[in-house]
């Protein structure tokens, strides 16, 4: 009986004694992300002289012209004045002036203006401007 009763003794203390629950560490309350500060854009400057700048075939953006070079780019002026190096007026290495007669016609010509002279009848009756170096 000795056995029984130290067999009852051990039942009773592990029955009488509480069961301990297992103890989980406290989650962390979740941080908020900070909302990104947001800085206003500058307002746009307005340009003095300004020039499109062409990318892919379409105008990209504006620049201020005396800037342009310094940004790498180039200045292709296309105005109603312009000729190709052929009909120019000055001489590219001393600067020197020097008329062309046939520039004041090729201008005109560019214009769909016919000139009243031989240059003008001959454009005229030819009608296909290319031939005189002028782009369709």
């Amino acid at each position: 009986m000795p056995r029984f009763s130290s067999i009852l003794l051990v039942l009773a203390l592990v029955s009488a004694c509480d069961r301990e629950e297992a103890v989980t560490p406290p989650t962390p309350e979740p941080t908020p992300e900070p909302t990104p500060v947001v800085e206003p854009e500058p307002e746009p400057v307005e340009l003095q002289h300004p020039i499109d700048v062409w990318e892919d075939g379409s105008v990209a953006r504006q620049l201020e012209r005396r800037t342009a070079r310094e940004d790498g780019l180039l200045i292709v002026e296309l105005g109603e004045d312009w000729t190709p190096y052929l009909f120019s007026e000055v001489d590219a290495q001393t600067g020197e002036r020097f008329p062309n007669a046939y520039r004041e016609t090729f201008l005109a010509l560019a214009r769909g203006e016919i000139p009243s002279d031989h240059h003008g009848e001959r454009a005229a009756r030819d009608k296909y401007l290319e031939l005189y170096g002028i782009p369709p």
